[in-house]
Formats: structure tokens, C-alpha cells, sequence
């Protein structure tokens, strides 16, 4: 594989991975930089890297830590000039953030405290894109990265939403059970993304990490006849501590909802009852933040 970065042709012979869109390789001048080639199907509307190449967002503090694998140059095909990828950094020592916050995957030394450091460390990341106009999007269990020190990073960076001029680049693809209902109901006819279905998505992440890895609409059903999909629970809003729903039963292994900081679970309230057919009503990322930073220091770290 032959590409063009910043008019230094490169030769691309070791792939470290592949996915939905391309194949991964390790820069062969840099082997702290990774360089994404889409596949010739997947390839990204004209004008997309170029716009995130030039308007990186700017992390605010933790200044020796990159928040994310931002396309940092454009790759093109060097016959052609077309672009076909992006060079990135590389994340080492770190493991995907979907696998710590399943008691079962962890290791006994995580504790509540550093759960709720990746937690705050997590919002910090979206907190930062929302201020320089750029939504997530896919948000879910495996495009944030954290280390030892609670620190999360993320990846598929190019998949943000945002506006250049008049033109919207929609995130391509997400996973459903992460996204707000109001997309699941419109999936052939989105709506743009907003800080509203964003933080809906930072919620259930967060719900994941502070209780044992249960998802907030994988409850137990109790009532007659089948039982729905966790997608129809979502649509319906059936979240697993909603008191209306007598059919349902938070799954046995969760942390009891009235063990959660009561500011925490209110907003978690805010985000998947009130804020479940009213996406204005949800809870800021700030918010989140500032939730996050009271109980570092205030909660019990049993």
C-alpha cells in the first residue's frame, strides 16, 4: 500500500487492524503514528478530512495526553491526488472503555473511584468537540480508549458530525442501542445531531461504567407474552428504574438506583424519563461534569 502524506510518499507494509471502513498501519517513519486507508466503498464525501485536518479541537488541560486520534494529515493516492485516509496517533497501553466497566472483564484493583475519574475524563472529550461545533455521534462501548490513569481517549474520530458552510457531514454509522430514540424512530430521515442526542448517548455510557455494566433499557421483563427488544425499549422508553413500568425489573446484579448519589440520579432521571420524548429537557454535558466532580468528592469509595 502506497499513500502521499504532506507530499512524502510512504510504504505502507505493516496493517495492524481493518474494520467497517478500512484497514489500519503503522506510519513506517513514525511508529507513534497509524495511518487509516478507507476501502474503496467506504471512502468519505469530498471535503470531510480536509475540514477536521485544518480545525482540530483544542483539549483543555491535561496537555501531555492526546483526548483523541484526530486526523492529523490527509493521506491521498498518489497517482490520482485523491484522498483515501488520514494519518492519526497511536494509542498504546490503553483498552477499550466497554471492557472495564463490566465487573466480570475488570480487573479487582479498579475501584468506584477510578470508574468515576473515566467517567469525568469521558465527558471532558465531548464537552470539548460540542465547543468547537462537533457532535460524536457514535458514541458507544468501543470508540473510547482509557489507560491506568483513568484517562479516556477516542477513535474514529473522522466520524463526527458538524457543518462546513452549508454542507452537513452526518455521522455515517452508530450502534442503535447507544442512540436516542428520536433517531431510532427516524433512521431513514435523521435529524441532525445536537448536544441533546449526544448527552443521551454520554448517559447510557456513563450508566454503564457507575452500575456494573448494565445498559439502562436491558431490564428484566416480568410480564406476559414476549418479552420486547432492548431497541422497542427504547423507543418506548422502558429504562430499568422507571417506577410507571410494572412489567419490568431492574436485572438482579445492578446497583440498587437509590445507591447512586441523588444528583447523579437525577440526572440520569432527566436523560431517559423527562428527557425521552423531550430531548431539550436532557441534562447538559456541563452538567454531567459538574455532577461528576461533586462526587469524587462526596461519594462512598467502598
Amino acid at each position: 500500500m502506497i499513500v502521499s502524506i504532506n507530499r512524502n510518499t510512504k510504504l505502507l507494509t505493516a496493517q495492524i487492524g481493518s474494520g467497517g471502513e478500512g484497514t489500519i498501519w503503522l506510519d513506517p517513519d513514525d511508529p507513534s503514528l497509524l495511518v487509516k486507508v478507507y476501502d474503496d466503498d467506504r471512502l468519505p464525501e469530498p471535503g470531510r478530512i480536509e475540514h477536521l485536518v485544518s480545525h482540530p479541537p483544542i483539549p483543555l488541560g491535561e496537555k501531555d495526553f492526546a483526548y483523541w486520534a484526530w486526523p492529523l494529515e490527509v493521506a491521498v493516492d498518489p497517482m490520482t491526488g485523491n484522498v483515501v485516509g488520514f494519518l492519526m496517533r497511536r494509542f498504546e497501553k490503553m483498552v477499550p472503555l466497554g471492557r472495564v466497566w463490566n465487573p466480570t472483564n475488570r480487573i479487582s484493583q479498579i475501584s468506584r473511584r477510578w470508574l468515576v475519574h473515566a467517567a469525568h475524563s469521558f465527558c471532558m472529550r465531548v464537552y470539548v468537540l460540542h465547543w468547537h461545533n462537533y457532535f460524536r455521534g457514535d458514541i458507544n462501548a468501543l470508540n473510547d480508549f482509557v489507560d491506568r490513569h483513568a484517562r479516556v481517549a477516542g477513535i474514529d474520530m473522522d466520524s463526527v458530525e458538524f457543518r462546513s458552510g452549508d454542507v452537513l457531514y452526518r455521522t455515517p454509522r452508530t450502534r442503535p442501542e447507544f442512540q436516542p430514540p428520536e433517531l431510532l424512530e427516524n433512521s431513514s430521515n435523521p435529524f441532525e445531531r445536537s448536544r441533546h442526542t449526544d448527552v443521551w448517548s454520554l448517559a447510557i455510557v456513563l450508566h454503564m461504567l457507575l452500575r456494573n455494566g448494565e445498559h439502562p433499557f436491558n431490564a428484566v421483563y416480568v410480564g406476559k407474552g414476549k418479552a420486547p427488544s432492548q431497541l422497542d425499549m427504547i423507543r418506548e422508553g422502558r429504562w430499568i428504574d422507571d417506577p410507571g413500568h410494572r412489567d419490568f425489573v431492574a436485572p438482579r446484579n445492578v446497583m440498587r438506583f437509590d445507591e447512586l448519589p441523588a444528583m447523579l440520579s437525577d440526572l440520569f432521571r432527566r436523560t431517559f424519563q423527562a428527557g425521552h420524548g423531550l430531548p431539550t429537557v436532557r441534562p447538559s454535558v456541563l452538567e454531567f461534569i459538574q455532577c461528576l466532580d461533586e462526587v469524587k468528592r462526596s461519594w462512598s469509595w467502598r
